[in-house]
């Protein structure tokens, strides 16, 4: 669920004065960028990758400092540097891209300016660093809110926050009878409903991690209620849920776990996800599925298995303290 744009705001004020006085390309650039992507409710590691390999025009060869594929590019320079520079050398990396991963946007900055190039509308933006928080808005595909010139189309809302790729759809409220949350994989040409939480630009092993067992303890333990049925909220639940750290094969386990799960829901396409996940006519190759899925997941936590919910739901929150701080 993306972050209200006054929430966007006021972490972009917090960011800026952060950053105000850093001065070195290396020393923090990662968390810079990390820090960046946090301001817009998006954990980086999840969407971008640093230093990504690229055979330069010319047959030059070097290093995108971060790319988000098909969405992102980001030339990042130590302050005072020039700009125009940094640019050239983002453009530079295009000829070594496939088709399917080259960006609509580029970014560069000196730590303390940011240059944004929108590729679709022509446009160019500079602004320094502490006026991040007046331009949040050029910059809210981050958090899954498209652009659109609003004059161009004035009889259309200001604010569409429906994702322009697939999306994770997660009910805000859902029976506490049930084992798991039911959790939609849509694509852009179905509409969010404002009783939904949506996840734009969502991958397998995301969507594996919410289907499993450890994001349901988790639920269980902070979400609100309506009555007594699960209420579910992007801000508490989901912003607060403690992701594992796996390694390549625990990674690809869970991706492959998640894959099962579709699989699964496949066999009956007659079938909604209510009737699936009802936990009296759940269809045993779904629990058959999950099974499989809660395996891989709590390997990708560091964990073989859970005595019970309780511990896992201690296990959730003496890893939530660590992160934290």
């Amino acid at each position: 669920m993306p972050l209200s744009w006054n929430e966007i705001r006021n972490n972009a004020l917090a960011f800026a004065r952060e950053w105000a006085d850093e001065t070195s390309e290396d020393a923090e650039a990662k968390s810079f960028w990390d820090g960046f992507f946090e301001v817009f409710g998006i954990r980086r590691r999840r969407v971008a990758s640093f230093e990504k390999p690229v055979h330069k025009g010319g047959g030059k060869g070097g290093f995108i400092d971060l790319l988000w594929k098909g969405v992102l590019l980001v030339e990042h320079k130590s302050r005072g540097k020039d700009l125009d520079r940094a640019a050239k050398q983002a453009f530079d990396c295009f000829p070594g891209l496939k088709e399917r991963d080259l960006p609509r946007y580029v970014l560069v900055s000196d730590l303390a300016r940011i240059r944004l190039y929108d590729l679709d509308e022509g446009t160019q933006t500079d602004f320094p660093l502490a006026q991040l928080s007046r331009h949040v808005r050029l910059l809210g595909f981050i958090a899954g809110y498209q652009s659109r010139k609003s004059a161009a189309a004035p009889s259309l809302f200001f604010d569409i926050s429906q994702p322009a790729t697939n999306y994770l759809v997660i009910p805000e409220v859902s029976s506490e009878r049930r084992e798991f949350i039911p959790i939609g994989c849509v694509g852009p040409g179905t509409i969010c409903s404002n009783t939904n939480c949506l996840i734009p630009e969502a991958t397998p092993f995301m969507f594996g991690i919410l289907t499993s067992s450890m994001h349901m303890a988790w639920t269980w333990a902070v979400c609100g209620r309506l009555k007594s049925d699960y209420r579910y909220s992007g801000s508490i639940v989901y912003n607060n849920l403690p992701w594992p750290s796996p390694a390549e094969k625990q990674y690809k386990a869970v991706e492959r776990a998640a894959q099962e799960i579709l699989a699964a829901r496949a066999l009956y396409p007659s079938s909604t996800l209510a009737d699936l996940y009802d936990p009296l006519t759940m269809p045993p190759e779904r629990l058959k599925a999950h099974k499989t899925l809660d395996r891989a997941v709590d390997a990708a936590y560091g964990k073989v298995s859970f005595a019970s919910e309780a511990e896992r739901v201690a296990f959730l929150f003496r890893l939530y303290q660590r992160l934290a701080g």
